[in-house]
């Protein structure tokens, strides 16, 4: 579920108009007043792209994350845990980390450093140090360098401006919805799933209690607070078990993100439990601690439960995060 490609569009400047703040969403206008409506937030998060421009904005910089994690076996004991301190940063738009250090304690790795759980052995493998790359990178760049110094004048103007045009066309924010005006939801039609996870559409808005109150973020930021729970939470109708987002005041953007969803079929069952919180730093909001909880029961694997609670901090602005984007 995490891995679905979520679009949407990013619209420039979101308050219009000088008494009354306007935010433009495609086609809808939302007028900003006093208070505003569940309806109002439901449109607000069916077209918003402010939470998923954040994971995009981290391009720009480096930064640190503290990782700890949980693994449970099939009866749901702790098996182990690792904490694991990491550096992250971009080289031509690519993401590497470093593992600074690591504390393993309990049964999660086998004598050969193979891991033991499957979700784990994904962590790894996403997560896993970079040396190799870093090197072939900056191995290339040194070499680009030299090829550069080996120009003549006319020919690095023409390359210069070849270059600049590549970057206009792709330095943009590049995850759009379809240009049409539709009010579809993005996760409608999902394979298996069919449309358990569009909880805005009318066969399964039916089937949920939708509240609002203001609070704020985790952070500090005055906001709204849009709440989603079933109204039978017990029968198999619906996969979003709770969904709370935390809808920042001054711009409407979303800020805090938390979903509950459980699924169960004769392949597979999850039980999935994901939350972030964006912060701003220095220019943008970023994704600053994230949680989740996934306990899946796949057919011919082994039940089992993987949790990564992890924080990121040190942010640093780099210079290198948002070029090379037309490879």
């Amino acid at each position: 579920m995490i891995c679905v490609a979520i679009r949407a569009q990013e619209e420039e400047g979101p308050w219009q108009g000088s008494y009354f703040p306007v935010i433009q969403l495609d086609s809808v206008n939302v007028v900003a007043s006093k208070q505003l409506t569940i309806d109002d937030l439901k449109k607000i998060i069916t077209k918003d792209s402010s939470l998923i421009k954040s994971f995009w904005d981290m391009r720009n910089y480096d930064f640190a994350s503290n990782n700890h994690i949980e693994a449970y076996d099939k009866k749901g004991r702790l098996a182990g845990t690792e904490k694991r301190n990491m550096e992250h940063f971009f080289i031509d738009s690519l993401l590497y980390h470093k593992t600074v250090s690591r504390d393993v304690q309990g049964k999660l790795y086998e004598k050969d450093g193979e891991a033991i759980y499957s979700a784990l052995t994904l962590f790894n493998n996403v997560m896993k140090d970079d040396t190799f790359w870093i090197n072939q990178v900056e191995r290339s760049k040194a070499a680009h360098q030299e090829m550069l110094d080996e120009m003549s004048e006319k020919k690095l103007k023409r390359y210069e401006k070849k270059r600049a045009k590549q970057k206009e066309k792709f330095m943009g924010f590049p995850i759009n919805r379809d240009s049409s005006d539709s009010e579809e939801s993005r996760f409608k039609d999902l394979p298996f799933l069919d449309n358990k996870l569009a909880i805005f559409e009318p066969e399964m808005e039916k089937h949920y209690f939708f509240k609002m109150r203001e609070g704020f973020s985790k952070y500090g930021d005055e906001s709204y607070i849009f709440l989603a729970i079933p109204k039978k939470p017990k029968r198999d109708a619906t996969v979003i078990k709770r969904l709370e987002v935390c809808i920042k005041k001054e711009d409407l953007s979303i800020i805090g993100y938390s979903l509950d969803a459980l699924y169960n079929s004769i392949l597979w069952d999850c039980d999935l439990k994901l939350d972030t919180n964006l912060k701003f730093v220095k220019e943008h909001y970023v994704p600053i601690d994230l949680l989740l909880d996934c306990e899946f029961d796949v057919i011919l694997m082994p039940q089992e439960r993987f949790v990564w609670k992890a924080n990121a901090h040190d942010f640093k602005m780099n210079k290198d995060g948002l070029k090379g984007l037309s490879n």
